[in-house]
This record gives C-alpha cells, structure tokens and sequence, in this order.
C-alpha cells in the first residue's frame, strides 16, 4: 500500500468530503472503485451509521462518495481478512504453548482458492481464528478457510455483548454507569481505549476520589502520581481493561471453536507493559470445561502492522477485482 494519509472525522462533515480532498490531493478527481471500512454495520452503504466518533448515530450516504462503484464492510471485516496477509514475522505473541497459531497464507497458497464454491461449507477449528481489537471501541469478526480452500470472513458486533463483572466493585461500577449515566455496560464499555476513561472516572467515583481524566492515555501516567488512591484506581483500571478483553476473546473462540486469537487496534501497543498479560490470561482460559477446555492451548497473537483494516481493505479488493 502508499499513500496513506490520516484524517481526522470530527474535521469532516461527512465520509465523502475526505475521500475528496483525499484525491486531491493524489492529483485525480474520481475513482474506479472505494472498499470503505466502517466502526459498525456496513451492509447498506446509502445508510451507514457509525456506532462511535463524531458522526455517531448520524446516518450517512456513502453513496456520494466520488467513486464509479462503493463498497462498505465492517471494520473489523477488514481486519479478519488482513490475517490472510501474515505470516507469524507480522505478529508478537502473546500466549502460545504447544499449538502453533494458525495463518490462513500458507493453506491458501497451497489450495485452488478458485474452487468451485459447495453446497455445504464444512471447515476444520484449526483452520479457524477470530480477531479482537481494543481501539476507540471494541471489534469483534472471526475468519476461516474452508475445506476446498475457500476463505471466508464472518462479521459481528461481538463487543456489545453485556458485560458480567466478576467482582462486588465491578458490580458497583456497572450499576453506577446504568443508574448514573443510563447506559448499557457492554464489553466495549471497559475494553476499549474509550472504555479505559469510563472505568477509572468510574471507579473514582465510587471509591470517592476526586480526580477524573478525558483520555486513555492519563490511566498510565496516573499509576505514577504522588496520591497512592488515584494509582490504585489506575492500576484497577488497567486489571479491568484486561481481564473483560480476555473475557470477551474467550467467548469469541468458544461461540466459534476457532484456534487462533489475532488482537489488532492500537491500545495494547499504546500500553506496552502496563497490559496485564497475567489477568487477561487467567480471564481468557477460564470457564467450566474442565479437560476439554480448548483455551489452555489457543495461541493468541497481537498483529505488529499499525494499519491492519487498509490493508484487509486492499486485499479485499485485490481478491474481488
């Protein structure tokens, strides 16, 4: 890929003013064919409505776009069939024991991705991964390739699931945020780089400190400030922050029985060291399945490239020309 520019949408009315001044800025007027990626439901590209962001709940007409031929997907559609471009030298790992993680490039390299398409799709759990990614909100999607070679890419909105605290202060938080501010409290509500702000505000709220921060990023810098309560409150955040992504990645796999975890978004990478690997491991692997619990040999991976949603974008339309 060249030429990416970042644009910010709170500086645009709409998507189609910035795909303009994009090209302009490429020196053309027109394009043959837009793949546009979308932080919600991206089915009918004359009625999008972004789930976050500043055009939030407003619907938009993706169809003014100056391109000869539109199509939308889902944000993390894009990021599932980026996988198919990896390889392991593109990721860090995570947790890995005894399996190796699955990447789609070698199986499809070595079978006729041209097949004719079956009746029935049928596809191994190895041969399945589902992707997760804490950014402004939470994504969710899953991927796999099928057993005559054909790849496919499942969407969802698996980050609004409800959120289920696993303590008695979690609990208090998620009361206060329904009572209080009269929201829904999903797993993106915590998961997420909006989701760090709304846990520490909360839990300083009900632990009675008086201190509050608008972005994620001041959760790191507050586990040093010279108040031991605030770093407290900002260590708790970040064990929340771990453990509902590790919940939510666990649940991903086991409604798919997939055998690989690929985390893309830009939080982790933003918080380094201060991810709790320990808690999301033991929320991840957690459930009641006793022997046959599958999780305690799922790799789970963090994809390196920072653009991963262009680049699924790119090879969708490559894949589709």
């Amino acid at each position: 890929m060249a030429q990416i520019t970042e644009y910010k949408c709170a500086d645009f009315d709409g998507p189609a003013d910035i795909v303009k001044v994009y090209l302009a800025q490429q020196g053309c007027v027109r394009a043959e064919r837009a793949v546009i990626a979308i932080a919600g439901s991206a089915d009918n590209p004359s009625n999008i409505v972004f789930t976050n962001g500043p055009w939030g709940q407003k619907p938009l007409h993706f169809t003014a776009i100056p391109a000869d031929r539109t199509e939308t997907m889902n944000d993390f559609a894009a990021v599932c069939y980026s996988i198919a471009t990896l390889g392991e030298m593109d990721c860090t790992t995570l947790i890995r024991r005894q399996s190796a993680p699955f990447f789609p490039a070698t199986l499809l390299a070595a079978k006729d991705c041209n097949a004719k398409p079956a009746r029935i799709l049928t596809s191994s759990p190895a041969h399945r991964f589902v992707t997760i990614g804490p950014g402004t909100g939470l994504g969710v999607g899953m991927g796999l390739v099928t057993d005559n070679g054909q790849f496919l890419v499942v969407t969802s909105e698996g980050g609004h699931c409800a959120f289920a605290p696993d303590n008695e202060e979690e609990l208090k938080i998620k009361q206060y945020l329904e009572s209080e501010n009269g929201i829904a409290v999903t797993n993106e509500t915590f998961a997420s780089g909006t989701g760090l702000v709304t846990a520490f505000n909360s839990i300083c709220k009900i632990r009675d400190i008086d201190c509050a921060i608008l972005n994620g990023s001041e959760v790191v810098a507050k586990l040093g400030n010279a108040n031991s309560d605030i770093r407290e409150a900002a260590d708790r955040t970040l064990n929340l922050f771990s453990r509902t992504l590790g919940t939510c990645a666990a649940s991903a796999v086991l409604m798919s029985n997939a055998r690989t975890v690929f985390i893309g978004g830009g939080v982790l990478k933003k918080l380094g060291a201060h991810f709790n690997k320990a808690t999301f491991t033991h929320a991840f692997m957690s459930n009641d399945l006793g022997k046959n619990n599958a999780l305690l040999d799922i790799p789970v991976m963090i994809v390196d490239p920072p653009q991963p949603g262009l680049a699924g974008a790119d090879f969708y339309l490559k894949l589709t020309a």
